[in-house]
């Protein structure tokens, strides 16, 4: 998009007019999810496999996106530097000297966004960045193809009774797979990821709000799936109608439904402002079998039509 472009070129430069814009998306957010806790917009800025909504303020991926495009770049624009000083239209490594002082420059104020973790990650992560750049350059230069492992099916990571976090999203020194900006800029964005969750569950300690660090610690889970937030468009598939995806979002976020506790009406336990417990309501039916049992089923059946018509 235009703003992601203009993102890349002068981020750091536009902190002013992207604060206005934050402030716009933040009114959004509060005015779709209703009852929204400041918690709740927090969490809805971080990235969806640490269980946001992955609307990230403008000025927190400025810095990270424009020096995604400086590391990725640099092949390219030193060889075009030497290709004009050997012309003699350049000196011997002007333009390179200046990108190199920008790139410090950025990665300074981007490990000031950050905590003392992921600022220690940071210049491992730009250099990997850097050489699976130069990495992918030469292969354009010679023509030639880079072979990538691809990533399990997510049917395949589900059936696999493990832990691990999705291979899409490692972060290996080694890897010689191609780096784009985009995903240069992806993998810059968790770390201000990490610590702005970081400081979100210090706060919900602080307030001992257990119940919200649960709720994102079952969010974060590697099997959990977070598709159906951005399949929306009815023309690819079986999509959630458009309240009770407003809800999904709702619960998501921890937002209050109710103005104050009641009972529920169905097993009679203690129904929560933000109707956590609508999801594990538990009545016994006759034949003697939880009833939500039943909402399970459907669920389930609802998700393998959505599965199957957007993965054929």
């Amino acid at each position: 998009s235009k703003v992601q472009h203009l993102l890349r070129m002068y981020g750091s430069q536009l902190t002013p007019s992207l604060t206005n814009a934050d402030h716009t998306i933040d009114s959004t957010i509060t005015r779709i999810a209703t009852g929204i806790t400041e918690a709740g917009r927090q969490q809805a800025t971080l990235g969806l496999h640490i269980g946001g909504l992955g609307l990230r303020r403008l000025t927190d991926i400025a810095t990270s996106a424009e020096l995604a495009a400086k590391l990725t770049s640099r092949p390219k624009i030193q060889e075009i530097c030497q290709a004009l000083t050997t012309a003699g239209l350049m000196p011997q490594n002007h333009l390179t000297s200046y990108l190199d002082e920008k790139v410090y420059e950025l990665q300074q104020k981007l490990a000031a966004q950050l905590d003392q973790t992921e600022a220690r990650q940071l210049p491992e992560l730009t250099q990997q960045i850097t050489r699976r750049a130069q990495n992918e350059w030469e292969h354009l230069r010679h023509g030639t193809s880079i072979t990538v492992p691809q990533p399990l099916p997510p049917w395949q990571r589900l059936s696999q009774n493990t832990h691990e976090h999705d291979p899409t999203l490692h972060r290996d020194p080694d890897d010689q797979s191609p780096c784009t900006t985009n995903k240069a800029q992806h993998l810059l964005c968790q770390l201000v990821d990490n610590t702005k969750a970081r400081n979100l569950y210090q706060d919900l300690q602080n307030q001992e709000a257990i119940g919200d660090i649960d709720r994102i610690n079952e969010l974060r889970h590697p099997r959990v799936s977070h598709q159906w937030t951005h399949h929306i468009e009815p023309t690819s598939g079986t999509v959630l109608p458009p309240d009770i995806y407003r809800d999904a979002i709702r619960h998501r976020l921890g937002c209050q439904f109710l103005p104050e506790a009641t009972s529920c009406h169905c097993c009679g336990k203690l129904l929560d402002v933000r109707c956590t417990h609508a999801g594990c309501c538990a009545q016994q039916d006759r034949h003697g079998h939880y009833r939500h049992r039943n909402t399970t089923s459907l669920t389930w059946t609802q998700h393998r039509r959505t599965w199957t018509s957007t993965h054929p």
